[in-house]
């Protein structure tokens, strides 16, 4: 049964809400799942869905961090789309890091989507420098 927004919200990611509340910045990690919530965005799953990682996550809960993607070589996204398109459309959608765990040719792939994507102007440099900011953020804040 499809789950709203708002039951979301109120029970399984209230916890997340005020981890990220009471949680002192750029100190973890938030891992997005390929899970699809039809009601919140029926066209992607949520390691691809702007409307879950942007709108939702960060704009709407205010988490500002890293954002990392579950593995990409698992069956849920493998068997649906293409590695060099999973991985521009999960960047596009606010990630900032992309897992690709088992094959080197869908690591390659996925690169060359990527590299594609910023040459032919679909990833802007502002979009690249948010997420190598947030990076470096939580890497300065670690090494303190």
């Amino acid at each position: 049964m499809p789950v709203s927004k708002e039951v979301l919200s109120q029970e399984d990611t209230r916890v997340f809400a005020s981890l990220i509340k009471d949680s002192k910045p750029n100190t973890y990690m938030i891992m997005v799942s390929h899970a699809v919530y039809p009601q919140i965005d029926p066209d992607h799953p949520s390691s691809l869905s702007k409307t879950i990682i942007t709108d939702w996550l960060r704009k709407d809960i205010g988490y500002n961090g890293v954002v990392v993607t579950d593995d990409m070589d698992m069956g849920a996204l493998a068997k649906h789309y293409a590695f060099s398109e999973m991985a521009v459309q999960s960047i596009l959608a606010g990630s900032d890091l992309l897992l690709v765990c088992h094959e080197y040719e869908h690591m390659q792939e996925a690169y060359n989507g990527l590299m594609k994507a910023v040459k032919d102007g679909r990833i802007s440099q502002e979009r690249l420098n948010a997420s190598v900011k947030r990076i470096l953020l939580m890497k300065m804040s670690r090494d303190a």
